[in-house]
């Protein structure tokens, strides 16, 4: 309630300057929150489902992953937060924070360097990674090349992660034999 009108404001700016011919002044607009900060869902999940699929071997994380995957795709992340669970999980609760943060960091400092254009189109929240960025900046190509950028980092902040949930969890088991 108190960002949305924020972030709608600064993109409608970005939309007036570019019909205008003029410099975009906004970075930070809904777009850009959506195409390169909620990939996957909030915390950036489409890192921690590549992750989990690279180096989980917990048959439980495997399942529900392979659930959440097409609603990931499409930057619902609820199956995962809840069916993992990521809420109230001590050891993925780091990655869920860290990996936004970093994300929107580096997204900030490609477009302020100008490796990739503002964001200036309204898109559906529902739209995929890759597709979001290029959509988001006006048909930036770059933009989808920063997406994968960042979620390859998000997937090196999630990993040790996943690592320490496979430790936990044979450590649990292990105690409960």
């Amino acid at each position: 309630a108190i960002s949305g009108p924020v972030l709608l404001t600064s993109l409608q700016q970005n939309i007036d300057a570019l019909k205008a011919g003029e410099v975009l002044p906004n970075i930070v607009t809904q777009p850009f929150l959506d195409a390169y900060v909620y990939m996957g869902g909030g915390g950036t999940m489409i890192c921690l489902v590549i992750a989990i699929f690279i180096a989980s071997k917990r048959a439980d994380y495997r399942m529900v992953t392979k659930l959440g995957l097409v609603p990931c795709l499409f930057n619902v992340s609820e199956p995962l937060m809840f069916g993992l669970p990521v809420i109230f999980n001590p050891i993925l609760g780091i990655p869920l924070v860290i990996a936004p943060l970093v994300s929107t960091t580096i997204a900030y400092f490609a477009t302020k360097f100008g490796l990739v254009s503002y964001t200036s189109i309204v898109m559906p929240w529902v739209t995929p990674p890759v597709l979001s960025g290029y959509l988001a900046t006006n048909g930036d190509i770059r933009a989808s090349i920063l997406q994968i950028v960042i979620i390859a980092v998000g997937v090196l902040i999630y990993l040790p992660f996943v690592l320490a949930s496979n430790k936990a969890a044979k450590l649990e088991k292990s105690n409960l034999a």
